[in-house]
């Protein structure tokens, strides 16, 4: 007989006791252990290697392998899921621009099913043409579509946010299947909020958004920049010894100790931006409005030198306009 072990199928019971024990258990087995890897670079084996000494509870191996080194291994440490995805797909843009790359130079691979959607959106956004394999897109799956189905025929009236709905608005960015669903959406609160004006839209959230829409309906585009939450997070995490810190009401012009360097750094760093970007859209339209909307609007409404319009629902009051706009065309 043969006994073979993964440790990833733990989370469906199978219990690495069975594993540790099965000498003890049968004393006059004879154990191989297949340590050579014919797939991996020597810098990978060393570094899961390193990796994974540290857990006590497995039966001891050392992988190796015949091959040379190979590349050395770079870690990205991101805020979050989509911080990751969008890492990836940055990645590969300047990758293709830097070193002359071709799409198919270039794979991804990920753990779950899950973690495809993201990943699309990012590719998306940075106009990367792709083809998931193994598996379906994440808008295709059968799950999804069973979903988006029931909903149609459940609900009197149900809009499907795709790139085919329609908007009180023209879009006219390049890439509009790229956009994010709540950059339109607070585009047309504003213009339904103030129809026929120009308008600069802010929305300060984990990312600070900058949409510019003509009086006309036309939307033209917008600049994305970190948000506050981020600017504070990547500080700290890229940096050895910067601490990491939160806002707070009261923000000094300089600081005077390292934590209200970075909260004053930070803080007026984005004052001065959207006043700058405000600044730069009333050289273009002087009678333009802004609208600052977002998590962060109110901590930023006050602080601005230029007049605006605080709402922080804009993108909810652009979703119900989106929808009311549909049932009536």
């Amino acid at each position: 007989d043969i006994v073979m072990h993964n440790c990833i199928y733990g989370w469906r019971g199978a219990d690495v006791t069975n594993i540790l024990n099965f000498e003890k258990d049968y004393p006059d087995c004879k154990v191989i252990k297949l340590e050579e890897n014919y797939r991996s670079k020597r810098n990978i084996l060393n570094a899961a290697n390193v990796v994974i000494k540290n857990n006590a509870y497995r039966k001891s191996k050392t992988l190796r392998t015949e091959q040379d080194a190979g590349s050395k291994i770079k870690i990205y440490r991101a805020f979050d899921d989509k911080a990751e995805s969008d890492f990836v797909a940055k990645t590969i843009s300047d990758l293709k621009y830097k070193e002359n790359r071709k799409n198919d130079d270039f794979a991804i691979l990920y753990r779950t099913n899950a973690q495809s959607r993201n990943i699309e959106e990012a590719l998306l956004r940075e106009n990367i043409p792709f083809k998931v394999v193994g598996s379906f897109y994440f808008y295709n799956r059968k799950e999804i579509k069973d979903l988006i189905a029931y909903l149609k025929e459940c609900l009197s009236c149900f809009i499907y946010f795709d790139n085919d709905v329609r908007l009180p608005i023209t879009i006219k960015y390049k890439t509009p299947h790229t956009l994010g669903k709540d950059r339109i959406a607070a585009v047309v609160g504003a213009y339904y909020l103030q129809p026929n004006r120009n308008i600069l839209i802010i929305d300060a959230g984990t990312c600070i958004t900058y949409e510019l829409l003509e009086a006309s309906g036309s939307y033209l585009g917008g600049n994305i920049s970190p948000g506050m939450t981020t600017r504070f997070k990547a500080l700290n995490d890229y940096t050895k010894k910067l601490p990491l810190v939160n806002e707070r009401e009261e923000v000094p012009c300089w600081g005077t100790c390292t934590e209200d360097a970075i909260r004053a750094g930070v803080v007026n760093g984005i004052v001065f931006e959207m006043d700058g970007y405000i600044d730069k859209a009333k050289e273009l339209y002087s009678d333009v409005l802004v609208f600052l909307t977002g998590g962060h609007s109110f901590y930023f409404e006050s602080r601005l030198k230029n007049s605006i319009f605080a709402d922080i629902n804009l993108v909810l009051t652009g979703l119900n306009r989106i929808l009311e706009y549909n049932v009536e065309n």
